[in-house]
């Protein structure tokens, strides 16, 4: 299912090499990406009002690492989608990702074709939870508008 190109999903990419991020978001163009260098930006991205569907995060990077700032995100989230990427992949971060309950693990180099596959999957199965979860009244309010419009 390919997302809707009026709202593609917003992305956080986290990563400390900009020449990565600077790819990334050359292969990605069709999504809407905010970037963070580190965890504790991202950290601080998420604290402010914003949507995200979906969070990109790095294992290995200086300071809070991405199982660190992972741990920190599903305590207060989760239903947002995580990919966590690394280029030193291991049995250890493997698991630890597990744990935390992410939606992918992939290993850097990433294939472009792969990751936009599992990222339609993840943004495409955030939007279907987000309307399963609409509010009873705004589902009440919009029958109801939809039957005003048919009654003019």
């Amino acid at each position: 299912m390919t997302q809707d190109k009026t709202n593609p999903g917003r992305i956080l990419l986290v990563d400390d090499h900009a020449a990565f991020r600077s790819e990334f978001m050359e292969c990605f163009s069709e999504y809407d990406i905010i970037e963070a260098c580190s965890g504790e930006e991202s950290l601080e991205i998420l604290k402010k009002p914003n949507k995200i569907d979906l969070i990109f995060l790095d294992v290995n990077m200086p300071g809070m690492n991405g199982i660190q700032v992972l741990e920190k995100i599903r305590s207060t989230n989760s239903d947002v989608g995580i990919i966590i990427q690394t280029g030193y992949g291991s049995k250890e971060v493997f698991l630890n990702t597990l744990r935390e309950k992410v939606d992918d693990y992939i290993e850097k180099p990433i294939n472009i074709k792969t990751t936009k596959e599992i990222i339609e999957r993840i943004l495409s199965r955030s939007s279907r939870n987000k309307r399963r979860m609409m509010p009873i009244s705004d589902k009440r309010d919009k029958g109801i508008e939809s039957i005003k419009e048919a009654l003019i």
